[in-house]
């Protein structure tokens, strides 16, 4: 579920941008619940958050800081990267993007700064 007040916007990552994944490319090294923190950066750029996962399951990551959310299907049979911009005010302080997983479901988030969407 997307939260109502950022401006989100998934895609599964372009290749070029060293963020698409393979069953031999990502190190899965979370299950279940976790946190991840990142630290502040650049005003006038979009939060990306990278996520992989596999596992029968979705996984929901929350970024309270910025006041947004998502939720993406894992898949049993494969690993699946997706790439969520967010356009959204205070993305420039540091967070935490806290994230709730099944123990069946394997995954990996990393959260940084890209140039706003509109302006590429």
């Amino acid at each position: 579920m997307e939260s109502a007040g950022a401006d989100a916007r998934a895609a599964e990552p372009d290749a070029g941008e060293g963020t698409a994944a393979s069953d031999a490319d990502v190190d899965l090294d979370r299950r279940g619940n976790g946190r991840v923190e990142y630290p502040a950066g650049p005003a006038g750029e979009d939060l990306a958050v990278a996520l992989s996962c596999r596992g029968d399951g979705v996984i929901e990551v929350r970024l309270p800081g910025v006041g947004a959310s998502f939720s993406q299907d894992c898949r049993e049979d494969e690993v699946v990267p997706y790439e969520h911009r967010l356009g959204v005010d205070g993305a420039e302080r540091a967070g935490t993007a806290v994230v709730e997983a099944p123990q069946a479901v394997r995954w990996t988030v990393t959260v940084q700064r890209r140039e706003p969407l509109a302006a590429q």
